[in-house]
């Protein structure tokens, strides 16, 4: 959807939902509807229609909901708190209620991270108590985890200033894009997968 856009009725070519950095600078067009691109970060967001339960972030482009990170500090609480709040209490299909759409696999968002000062794990497909959560890390010399980052002062800094910046985010979902059949097996659906380019 993000990269050949949806089609509408009584429309010649599809709607463009975003503008991708093409490979070499040559047309002008297409470098000023990339730099069009608009990232946000909305705080505190509600996603339940049906509660007060809100999301601690949730990342946008153009609008369309990209990622939703859950963060959690060794201080208080650990990563496993952030896996098992997504696996238990962030239902993407609440007991008689219509599918929640933030949370949903394939319309909802792309991807969901686990964060902490340590680490960071992610998934694109949530499904309860059996969502998997992968790792999303750098490695601390050839093993798990992230190195001390004394310059950031945490080891998770590098996903805030640099997978997260505007142009690196745009360029992980580029570069990782790929297409997936839908669940349903009937038409195919552009699905990012995101990946670490550290």
């Amino acid at each position: 959807m993000l990269r050949h856009g949806i089609e509408l009725l009584d429309t010649r070519k599809p709607l463009q939902l975003a503008q991708f950095k093409p490979a070499l600078a040559l047309n002008p067009k297409i470098l000023s509807r990339y730099d069009a691109n608009r990232l946000r970060v909305v705080r505190q967001m509600r996603y339940l229609t049906h509660n007060e339960h809100s999301i601690y972030l949730v990342l946008f482009l153009n609008g369309i909901a990209v990622a939703t990170p859950n963060l959690k500090t060794h201080f208080s609480q650990s990563i496993d708190n952030a896996v098992d709040q997504y696996r238990f209490d962030r239902n993407h299909r609440p007991k008689g209620q219509r599918p929640e759409p933030l949370l949903s696999f394939p319309t909802g968002a792309l991807v969901h991270f686990a964060v902490s000062t340590r680490e960071v794990r992610m998934t694109s497909k949530l499904l309860g108590p059996g969502t998997i959560f992968l790792p999303f890390n750098r490695g601390d010399d050839g093993g798990a985890g992230n190195p001390l980052d004394a310059e950031r002062g945490y080891r998770t800094g590098y996903l805030w200033e640099e997978v997260w910046q505007r142009h690196s985010s745009r360029a992980c979902l580029t570069d990782s894009s790929r297409r997936q059949a839908s669940s349903a097996g009937s038409s195919p659906i552009a699905r990012p997968r995101i990946t670490s380019r550290l």
